[in-house]
Order: structure tokens, then sequence, then C-alpha cells
């Protein structure tokens, strides 16, 4: 659609600049034409009307005596005026010579400029005004003196051929908008392949590059933007095994932390001081092990082991065995308990068991963290078309809490991103330690089983729903 208006503003522009040109065209065609037309055609029709005041003077001649009423209202002059107007294609009538020649009555286009001037005809100065319509004034005499004015109007081929000049001016126009619409719409399309090209690389795809063949200043910036393309994913890429490298090394050092934890507990050690620093190196490498999950997403390196899986069984695997061992204690404590409720063929998955479990513990983590207390509810239920089993983990959030906004929950599953930094404190009023990983990681294993995964407002706390590969329907009994 954007593509689309652009073409249109080109188009307009392109418009405007034809109608300037043939505007000015016009206005020289009819400054040069006009004064000619008058010159030829009034002498023409001078030369005409010359004819006829020789006829009307001959009858006038005849009948002596003719007062000026006669002469106006006479229908035998006027059926030779009218029959001398049929054969010549003219207006012929009779015009006081008391009145002024002010030319036709008639609307003026603005195209034409008027002007006038006097042709001697056989003695007689005929004043002759026009265009669009000419009209020629010829001096009826009798008696040595002017009786009235024979006026003859018409050459109206002159407006035909302005009328024509005028459409053949529109036919142009437009033809020129089509063609200049289509040129527009031809120019601006390396331009949309281009901005397709860019929003890929925005949506993540680094891989894809522009086009850019050819050696205009479409195809020269194409090449730029892949360099540059080329270039920010080269940093990415070396940032992302940088990360998951540092992250790998610190494993090494808070095992060795851990062992030697243990190797004074077992020399007799009760200070609560141990428990408390091992609760701190637990903390650091459930952190350090989000970070380098998620980096080995990022560089595309965790292969997935697909397993059939009852989603009852990996739910309660994972409410035990999530990243801190203290959850059990804070959800028994605030009374938060797990309900699971599957749909009809909804009970069965074909997932990776690590990833799948580390989906579920992260997100009973997340909920056992900022709610208050109640329960964890998670239901599912079968979808086809294809075969997935979608699954909903909802809580009922803090006690007060006020539901997250749209804006909110469409960046919820960014790196490092909280929605609000006081939920990094629990109910109780401990850190909770969370860094904005965890969701994250849930949203690059959901993608990695190609499925999706969205969070929406419920009862005051938050509600994810994802959807995983299905297992086989279980065999009806009997």
């Amino acid at each position: 659609m954007r593509s689309f208006v652009f073409a249109i503003k080109i188009a307009f522009l392109f418009a405007v600049m034809l109608a300037v040109v043939l505007g000015g065209a016009l206005a020289l065609f009819v400054h040069v034409f006009d004064p000619r037309v008058l010159h030829h055609l009034g002498r023409l029709q001078a030369l005409e009307g010359a004819d006829v005041a020789e006829l009307v003077e001959a009858h006038i001649a005849a009948e002596d005596g003719w007062t000026a009423v006669e002469l106006f209202e006479n229908p035998e002059l006027r059926r030779i005026l009218d029959g001398e107007g049929k054969a010549r294609g003219l207006r012929i009538f009779l015009q006081p010579v008391e009145e002024p020649i002010e030319g036709p009555n008639l609307r003026r286009s603005w195209v034409h400029r008027r002007a006038e001037g006097t042709v001697t005809v056989r003695g007689r100065r005929i004043p002759v005004q026009g265009p669009p319509v000419v009209e020629a004034h010829v001096p009826i005499h009798h008696r040595d003196r002017q009786v009235a004015w024979l006026v003859l109007r018409g050459s109206q081929h002159v407006t035909v051929v302005h009328n024509a000049f005028l459409a053949g001016l529109s036919h142009i126009g437009l033809v020129a908008l089509a063609a200049g619409f289509l040129l527009a719409w031809t120019l601006t399309r390396p331009l949309r392949r281009m901005r397709r090209s860019m929003d890929r690389i925005a949506d993540g795809d680094l891989e894809h590059r522009a086009p850019a063949s050819g050696r205009d200043e479409v195809a020269a910036m194409g090449r730029s933007f892949n360099a540059m393309a080329d270039r920010i994913q080269s940093m990415l890429t070396g940032q992302r095994e940088l990360l998951a490298a540092v992250s790998h090394e610190l494993r090494s050092p808070l095992a060795r932390m851990k062992l030697s934890l243990e190797l004074l507990r077992s020399r007799g050690g009760d200070d609560p001081r141990i428990d408390q620093v091992e609760t701190e190196i637990d903390a650091v490498d459930a952190l350090v092990g989000e970070i380098l999950l998620a980096s080995r997403f990022e560089l595309g390196e965790v292969p997935l082991s697909l397993r059939h899986i009852d989603l009852a069984d990996l739910c309660q695997e994972a409410w035990r065995r999530v990243a801190w061992d203290r959850l059990d204690s804070d959800a028994e404590s605030r009374g938060i308990s797990l309900a699971v409720e599957t749909g009809d063929g909804a009970e069965a998955l074909r997932a990776d068991p690590s990833l799948a479990s580390r989906i579920l513990g992260n997100l009973f983590q997340n909920a056992v963290r900022y709610a208050g207390r109640g329960t964890v509810r998670v239901t599912s239920k079968r979808v086809m078309d294809p075969p997935r089993i979608e699954i909903t983990v909802a809580d009922d959030g803090p006690e007060g809490g006020s539901p997250l906004d749209a804006a909110q929950l469409d960046r919820l599953f960014e790196p490092f991103y909280r929605a609000d930094p006081s939920r990094a404190v629990d109910p109780e009023g401990a850190h909770t330690g969370a860094v904005g990983l965890g969701l994250m990681v849930v949203k690059r294993a959901v993608e990695a089983h190609g499925g999706r995964i969205r969070a929406e407002p419920a009862k005051g706390g938050l509600a994810v729903t994802f959807d995983l590969p299905a297992g086989p329907r279980p065999a009806a009994v009997g």
C-alpha cells in the first residue's frame, strides 16, 4: 500500500508538470492563432457581408420611403437575410446604427484573447471582432447616409478548432498521466523489493540479502545495504559466540565453588553462610544456563530429539525440577498450587523432553515469582491441520496488581525486558533475581518446535499460550 501511494505521488507530480507544459503550449497557441484567425476569417466574412449588404441596399432602394420600423420588421427582408444566412452558414441580422458595436454577447472562454480590427471591402470600412465567434458589422447606406448595421455572426469552425485542440490536450494529458503512473510504478519496483528485503532483515532473517543487480543507484544502494547487513551479521554472530563461550567457561569455576562448599560441609561446617553462598551460586549457575541456552538458540546450535511425552507427567516433573530449588517452599508458603487439565486427545506430546521441561519450568517459575497466591493452571486442547497441542499456563497475578497493557505484552518475550522493574521483587519483598531471559528462552524453544506463543491478561494475572507437536492419540479401551 505504501508503494502504491508513493507511485501515486510521483504520477501526480508528473501530471502537474505536464499540465504546466500543456497549459503553456495552449496559451502560446491561442496567442499566435487567435489574431490570425481574426485577420483571415474576418476578411472573408467581410466580403460575404459586402455581398449581402448590396442585396439589402438594393431592396431598400426599390421600396423608397421605408421607415426604420419597416426596415427592421419587414418580413420580406427578414426572409432574404435568413436565406443568405443559411446559404453561407452564418447568422445575419440588422442592428440599429445607434447601438454601439460591442461584439457578440456570448460566453467567452478564458482561453481566447479577444481582438478587433477593421477591413475595407469595396469602399466599406467593416469592423470585425472575435474570436471564438467572428462578428462583422457592415454599414448599410440609403441615400448617402448609414441607416443600419448588417451583422454577420458565425465562423463556428473556429470554436470547433479550439475545442478539438482542447480535447486533444485532454486526451494527451490522460494518456500521459497513465503512462506516468506506469513509469512511476516501474521505477519504484526496485525500491519495493529493497523495502521487502529490509523488512525481512528487520524481522530477524539476517541471512537474507537485497537484490543488487544492475548499475543504477538502486543497485548501488542494495550493495551498500548488503555490505551493512554482512557486517551486522558478523558482529552479532561474534557477539553470540563470545557470549556462549563465556557462559560455558563460567560453568567450570561455578562447579569448583560448589565442590568446595560440599567439602566444607563434609568437614563438619555448619555455618549458615555456606547455605547462603550455595543458594547464590545456584542462582548464578541458573542464570548462566539461561544465557548459554539463549546463545545457542541464536546460533542455531540446539538440536531437537523428539520423543513421545505425557503432558501431565511433564508438568509434574517441571513443577518439581525448576531452575531454582526454593520454588517448592515459596509456592507452599504462599499457598500456590498446580492444576493440570488436559482436553480430549491433548495429553500426548511429541517434543524434545529437555526443552519441553524448560518451557514449562520457566513459565511455572515466572508464575510463582509474581503470583501472590492461588493456582497455576495448565490447560490443553488438541488442534488439527497440522496436529498440535495448544497449552495455556495462567496465574492469578500479584494481589492488587494491575494487568499488563498491550505494549508490555508485545515486548514480554524480548531478552532482558521486564514489564515493570518492581516485578523483580516477589510478594514477600525478596529480590527474585529475574533478568528477563526466561520467557525469551521459552519463545525460542517453542519456535524451535515450529510453534507459536502469545501472552494475554487473565484475571489480573498472565496467561501464556503456546503449541507443541501432538503425539498419537491413546488407543481406545475396550
